[in-house]
């Protein structure tokens, strides 16, 4: 077995969900980035039981002490509601492909001064998350920030936590981080 190899199997077995380490890397080699890379890694994502598991024991770990309602988006959302996972509200998918408005008048007695989390497959741009924070915040909740599998980000958002974060992995010129591979 190459030292390559040999670090990733390492890898996996100190990441109980290490598989998305060997997932995510499979995607990039074959995708390289971008849009292409998103729709392959949301088609795995959303199917996997081990990796939903792994994010929503990751989010509850994070926030369980503060009894967070979990809002989820798109088909993640509707494949952790079949898994049954808690999510408590649902909202459309592909906000991040226009600048739009969500309406969770609906939920305003249920969100009003309560702590909320957003769990996602991944985080790029941002618009999303604000999105969601923002229909959070009209209503008087309380947006503690969002978890995702896989964020791509170059800039760190303080209110974004993920399993997998790119440039923890990769420097900026998205060469592999010899260490942590």
């Amino acid at each position: 077995m190459s030292e390559k190899v040999q670090k990733i199997h390492d890898k996996e077995r100190e990441n109980p969900c290490g598989k998305l380490v060997t997932t995510v890397n499979f995607l990039l080699e074959k995708f390289v980035g971008g849009q292409i890379f998103f729709t392959e890694l949301d088609k795995v994502v959303k199917g996997d039981f081990e990796i939903l598991s792994y994010l929503i024991d990751a989010t509850l770990k994070k926030w369980g002490e503060e009894k967070p309602l979990l809002v989820a988006s798109g088909e993640v959302g509707i494949f952790l509601e079949n898994f049954k996972f808690p999510v408590d509200i649902l909202v459309p998918g592909g906000l991040r492909f226009e600048p739009k408005k969500i309406d969770l008048a609906p939920f305003k007695k249920q969100i009003e001064e309560k702590k909320v989390v957003f769990v996602d497959d991944s985080y790029f741009s941002g618009r999303t998350v604000e999105v969601v924070k923002e229909a959070v915040e009209s209503l008087g909740g309380i947006f503690l920030g969002a978890y995702v599998v896989y964020d791509g980000a170059k800039e760190k958002n303080p209110e974004v936590f993920s399993l997998y974060r790119y440039y923890d992995y990769h420097d900026e010129e998205g060469n592999p981080l010899d260490d942590r591979t």
